[in-house]
């Protein structure tokens, strides 16, 4: 009989395209926290996306940007990234509040808006049927608050189990809660991530990480989760994830 198998999928940037979302907002907030407008296109703002773990981590992005428009950002470093938030914390904390006040007012007060800035990937829709015949159960385990995620994925008529921030901010524990709950190996719970920094939280649980080339990640963090052994999936590969 075959092991009984669980696949857990990130949200933002593997489930659901929402940087445009997060480019929309940002820039309110940038103001609000009593910065100048922020003048650089969307395009930029979106390379710069992989280096971004929580809200707050905008404001650090723009303010790198807007200092230096001609940084390439898709080969700065994780530990430039914090080094850089380190370097303006009261710039951070606003900018975070802000932040934060302003999506929840986009999500209750001006909804229909809202929901028109995100979607999910086309190639993840496709094979949720597929994935369905091989796991005992595909849910979703982000560090997104569960309410909002859950009201996105009604958006696409998904009934999906949603793990969020209350379970905590490292996906090491919420690996460990599909685990247990599952009653499964460590090694049969399949996790797809964008972030190489996630990967290496849940690997802490023993799971099996993937990182989604769709997402938001660059050429450097990819090599690197080639050689620390993680397996590196295009869209393309998805109906096959789970075959072996």
């Amino acid at each position: 009989m075959a092991e009984r198998r669980v696949l857990a999928l990130d949200f933002d940037g593997v489930f659901w395209n929402s940087v445009r979302e997060c480019y929309e907002v940002a820039r309110e907030a940038w103001e609000e926290a009593g910065m100048p407008p922020f003048s650089q296109p969307y395009e930029r703002f979106r390379d710069g996306r992989w280096l971004v773990r929580a809200g707050r981590d905008f404001g650090t992005l723009m303010r790198l940007l807007e200092d230096d428009p001609a940084l390439d950002i898709l080969s700065y470093t994780p530990e430039q990234f914090a080094e850089a938030g380190r370097a303006h914390p009261e710039l951070v904390e606003r900018f975070g509040e802000c932040f934060g006040r302003i999506r929840l007012q986009y999500r209750w007060e001006r909804e229909a808006y809202w929901r028109s800035l995100q979607a999910p990937f086309q190639a993840v829709l496709d094979a949720l049927p597929i994935w369905r015949t091989r796991f005992v159960d595909v849910v979703v385990a982000t560090t997104k608050d569960s309410e909002s995620t859950r009201a996105l994925l009604e958006q696409a008529n998904l009934d999906i189990p949603v793990y969020g921030l209350e379970v905590g901010t490292d996906k090491s524990k919420h690996m460990q809660l599909l685990i247990d709950k599952y009653e499964v190996e460590p090694h049969n719970v399949y996790f797809i991530d964008d972030l190489l920094i996630t990967l290496l939280d849940a690997a802490k649980a023993g799971v099996r990480g993937h990182l989604a080339l769709w997402g938001y990640n660059n050429e450097a963090s990819r090599r690197r989760a080639r050689e620390m052994g993680f397996i590196l999936l295009d869209e393309a590969d998805l109906p096959n994830l789970g075959a072996d």
